[in-house]
């Protein structure tokens, strides 16, 4: 890393960090007041574990690139427990996440990274969150009031802001660090992510509104089974698909091992 792409992490994590401890004193202290702390934290842990296990199941769309379903979860929390409680789950999280790197049986987790990637991506997440709550609320979202189509617009702002702080903060690392520039990199990966943000929007807004009902909070679990039952299903999909690749890779390997005349035309 650069001497100003280290700084710059530094800079970020000491941010983040700070404002998640912040949030989460905040979140708690709240809980220990209210009427019914137990409720409200059967409610949280509940979107805290499914946060986990989505943050633990990402897709390898290729080995550069990889989505989860943990986006459900943060904006679930933003619409229904407001941007102090998401950023606490977020902060939460960070130790319990074990992603398996793609193609290896090999998994990553706090203990095998550098203690500043851990930190600089957990704080990424948090001030994504908690921005995102924010602007949510500044017009005129409210936590667990989701009538429609009131909530629309703070939802799609709220949304944006996330994603758009959070792969901003990345790509700024890696302009830094002179390996990519940061407009196309930002425009590029914000239209990688779209079909996620328009597929996990509604799935969001229906775990917010279930976690009001009597119960909701063990029917948001139910909800989850089929995405996760659908994640499994995406995840042999490309497995086959990448095996028949390499199968045709093989193949080509051996013919224009044949003739060197040829070689590069089968591939």
């Amino acid at each position: 890393m650069s001497r100003s792409s280290k700084i710059y992490a530094y800079v970020i994590s000491a941010i983040g960090l700070s404002l998640g401890l912040y949030c989460t004193y905040s979140y708690f202290s709240f809980v220990a007041a209210s009427v019914d702390p137990k409720h409200e934290l059967t409610q949280f842990g509940v979107l805290l574990f499914l946060y986990i296990i989505c943050r633990c199941l990402p897709i390898y769309i290729r080995s550069d690139y990889a989505i989860d379903m943990s986006f459900i979860c943060t904006l679930a929390a933003i619409l229904y427990l407001g941007p102090t409680a998401a950023a606490a789950m977020v902060l939460i999280s960070t130790p319990f996440i074990i992603v398996p790197d793609d193609g290896e049986k090999t998994y990553s987790h706090i203990f095998n990274k550098p203690p500043i990637k851990t930190c600089f991506n957990a704080s990424n997440f948090v001030i994504s969150t908690f921005a995102s709550g924010m602007v949510y609320q500044s017009f005129g979202g409210l936590p667990g009031q989701l009538a429609l189509p009131q909530i629309l617009f703070p939802g799609i702002l709220a949304i944006i802001t996330f994603f758009v702080l959070n792969c901003g903060i990345l790509m700024m690392l890696f302009s830094l660090n002179q390996k990519l520039s940061f407009f196309p990199s930002l425009f590029k990966n914000l239209l990688e992510f779209l079909p996620n943000i328009v597929a996990s929007a509604p799935i969001a807004y229906f775990i917010a509104r279930s976690m009001g009902m009597e119960g909701g909070e063990y029917f948001v679990i139910l909800i989850m089974l089929p995405l996760l039952l659908a994640r499994y299903s995406f995840v042999l999909y490309i497995d086959t698909k990448k095996n028949y690749y390499d199968m045709v890779k093989t193949l080509t390997a051996a013919l224009e091992a044949k003739d060197q005349y040829t070689e590069g035309h089968s591939h």
